[in-house]
């Protein structure tokens, strides 16, 4: 460790009688001041923050002469992000949203605010999914943490009792089987509303799960209303039809609402299925099921299901930093395969690299639909816009009951879809 050469300034004087000019002056090796790197994200929950901590101190153990200093923001997190970014005040290290990867290139951030690791050594570790889910024209700006993949949760308890052996695999299969617990007196489906819809899932799913299954070819000139307004008609469809209860979703609202209706009310066993994302089962498993369930795709193609994947928390290093290096060094440490796979792993996910030895049985069905390509995402960069907002600010409209022919004539308008 470099060491910074200070004089006291109490010197030890020796012989100060008349006549005598000797004097004896003590030096000491001062430690440098460390590096001081700020990190900046929108995970704040105890769940999600204890094992950043945890790597963070790994590093920090290995390196003393640099000090990490995690600042967590949920609410207006994208707001505080850019208006950080723009006015050049971004942390050495920051969280991106996967929704806001196309503005941010838009914007010819990559390579100037934001520093380019499309050839960067770490890129190479991730696997083909992964790096699709983090491209935004040929370029790669950010490194997530962990996959998350969305699928449903099925109460098999309550599915058996009314004659459903196994879980649905297509939109007909699935909606049949909620007819029969309907019958059978209990509850389909369980939603939320809070900024990640249940019914934005299946909304998205919904729409795009034919083009994914080959059901359906894309046109060029495909706009947002075109290619989801499948997914609207249908889920006002089931709302009318009893499996989705529009009060349940409209008293599901606030941030903590999927964690409440996993934690609280599925877990419980008052439904048969839910939506569920990987970052959701801890909620579900904090609830304590006592019964038997299984987790599958989403089933929403007429000839199959898809799966729903996020690259999730991708992190970012600020390319004016002038701690840059250093930043980048971490980052290096944090993608090692032990941290990733540690991180997944305490988040009920999965992890994003591909040399990886990382088992999620759970999420077996999903990650086999993930290999074979029959994947969706609600944060494709390849999309201009924020479908999650859309998709949630079109999930309200029908839970407070406007016709499904107005939802969809008023989502994003005159938007394409790539």
């Amino acid at each position: 460790m470099r060491k910074a050469i200070g004089i006291l300034t109490a010197l030890t004087i020796m012989g100060l009688a008349a006549g005598c000019s000797r004097q004896e002056i003590s030096v000491r090796e001062k430690e440098a001041e460390p590096t001081h790197l700020t990190f900046f994200g929108f995970r704040t929950r105890s769940a999600n923050v204890e094992e950043i901590d945890t790597i963070l101190n790994k590093y920090m153990d290995d390196h003393p002469d640099v000090v990490i200093t995690y600042e967590g923001l949920e609410d207006g997190y994208p707001d505080a992000l850019e208006n950080r970014i723009e006015s050049g005040n971004a942390d050495d290290i920051f969280m991106i949203h996967p929704s806001n990867f196309a503005d941010y290139e838009a914007k010819g951030w990559v390579g100037t605010k934001i520093y380019d690791l499309t050839d960067a050594e770490v890129m190479g570790r991730y696997n083909d999914s992964v790096k699709r889910l983090i491209t935004v024209n040929d370029k790669i700006f950010a490194a997530p943490m962990c996959m998350s993949v969305i699928g449903i949760v099925g109460n098999m308890d309550i599915l058996k009792k009314c004659g459903v052996d196994q879980m649905p695999e297509t939109y007909g299969e699935w909606v049949d089987s909620m007819e029969k617990v309907k019958r059978g007196g209990h509850v389909p489906l369980v939603n939320y509303l809070s900024s990640d819809a249940s019914t934005g899932f299946l909304m998205a799913g919904r729409s795009m799960a034919p083009y994914v299954l080959g059901e359906k070819e894309q046109n060029s000139g495909d706009t947002a209303e075109s290619v989801f307004k499948k997914g609207i008609e249908d889920l006002s469809a089931l709302m009318d039809a009893g499996y989705i209860d529009r009060e349940q979703m409209l008293a599901s609202q606030d941030g903590d609402a999927f964690e409440n209706v996993l934690c609280n009310v599925f877990a419980k066993g008052e439904a048969a299925y839910a939506v569920l994302p990987s970052w959701g089962m801890i909620s579900f498993l904090e609830g304590k099921p006592s019964f038997e369930y299984q987790v599958g795709g989403l089933p929403l193609g007429d000839t199959g299901s898809v799966a729903m994947a996020r690259a999730s928390v991708p992190i970012a290093i600020n390319n004016e930093s002038p701690n840059r290096e250093i930043a980048l060094d971490f980052l290096d440490f944090l993608l090692q395969p032990e941290n990733i796979d540690a991180y997944a792993a305490n988040q009920q996910s999965v992890t994003p690299l591909k040399d990886s030895d990382m088992k999620a049985p759970d999420y077996e069905t999903l990650m086999e639909l993930v290999k074979n390509g029959k994947v969706v995402a609600d944060t494709d960069p390849g999309i201009p816009f924020n479908l999650v907002k859309a998709l949630r600010d079109a999930s309200l409209k029908l839970a407070q009951g406007l016709p499904a022919g107005e939802v969809a004539a008023d989502f994003l308008p005159d938007k394409q879809v790539r």
